[in-house]
């Protein structure tokens, strides 16, 4: 009787679990009716639907447990359609510092011309041989005095920003590091070098408000440095980065992009992306791109913007 009472108990679960994913797969059907007609509202709430029905499931069993993933991964594959994700799953191997000593890992990169140029955890400087998958060392005997925050280029003319806000160069032919006497007490998070010029973004701290900070080449260095922004109504707290075409833009932890031109704050936002960035740590461009791309590495994903109009376009992960 025992027996015969759990197999029947089973047999009860068994026909209400299949009642259920017959539910699912209907959700799931109409959603991509919604999607065909470019309906992505309608869609996106279809799904969200269809995966709270999957997690009210009671999965007992291995072979329930086979049906909830095939579901599961056909709605992702859904949502990266909806959510305009491409996925990357073996991005091409360049190379790897391996040979320059334990821990040794990259810190910033920039390249120059058709050179990919690594600056490294131990402060050093090093070039990437395409050919063999290998980087060689640009500094051999010379390197950053404190631990390299980031680095833009100009001309193949290195600069690295380090973690106590001073400012080097590289010149890769001579091979070492020198101080450009460019440094403060405040916080700088990022800096880009542009037409002769260096742009430091400097976020808000303490009583004075977020800038960028200009710095003109003088002769053989840079002068002292004047505020770039003249008007804005955009608060650069959580400022993360900025990058220049003529114009400047400026990330935001956010995923937000303030965009300006001659010192004052533009008309110009970027498109929604889902999911929303929290973390977003770097934007580029450059006058050659129609796009601006922007890196979040907590989510492994470069999320792409029309330069133009700032239209969200693609996010790669």
């Amino acid at each position: 009787i025992s027996a015969l009472s759990k197999s029947h108990t089973r047999n009860l679960e068994q026909q209400e679990f299949e009642k259920q994913v017959v539910s699912i797969e209907d959700t799931i059907e109409r959603a991509t009716g919604a999607m065909i007609y470019k309906d992505e509202v309608q869609a996106r709430t279809l799904y969200t639907s269809a995966e709270a029905l999957i997690d009210s499931l009671v999965v007992n069993t291995p072979e329930k447990e086979q049906v909830t993933t095939k579901l599961k991964e056909e709605i992702e594959v859904a949502m990266n359609e909806l959510r305009h994700i491409r996925i990357i799953p073996n991005p091409a191997f360049l190379g790897d510092l391996a040979g320059f000593g334990d821990g040794v890992v990259g810190s910033a990169m920039v390249k120059s011309g058709s050179d990919i140029l690594v600056l490294g955890s131990n402060n050093k400087a090093y070039k990437l041989d395409k050919s063999k998958k290998l980087f060689n060392s640009i500094s051999q005997d010379s390197a950053v005095p404190g631990k390299i925050k980031t680095a833009s280029q100009e001309d193949g003319l290195v600069y690295t920003l380090t973690e106590d806000q001073k400012i080097f160069s590289l010149n890769q032919e001579e091979k070492i590091f020198k101080d450009t006497n460019i440094s403060t007490d405040k916080t700088w998070v990022d800096f880009v070098a542009y037409a002769n010029r260096l742009y430091v973004l400097q976020p808000p701290q303490n009583d004075s408000k977020g800038q960028i900070i200009k710095f003109n080449k003088a002769g053989s260095g840079f002068n002292a440095g004047s505020e770039w922004i003249t008007s804005r109504t955009t608060s650069l707290t959580n400022a993360s980065s900025l990058s220049i075409d003529g114009t400047l833009y400026v990330l935001k932890k956010n995923g937000q992009i303030v965009r300006f031109a001659s010192g004052a704050e533009m008309g110009w936002s970027n498109g929604v992306v889902d999911p929303a960035m929290t973390k977003a740590t770097k934007i580029w461009t450059n006058t050659e791109s129609d796009f601006v791309y922007v890196l979040e590495p907590l989510t492994k994903r470069v999320v792409v913007y029309n330069k133009e109009n700032g239209a969200f376009v693609v996010q790669y992960k």
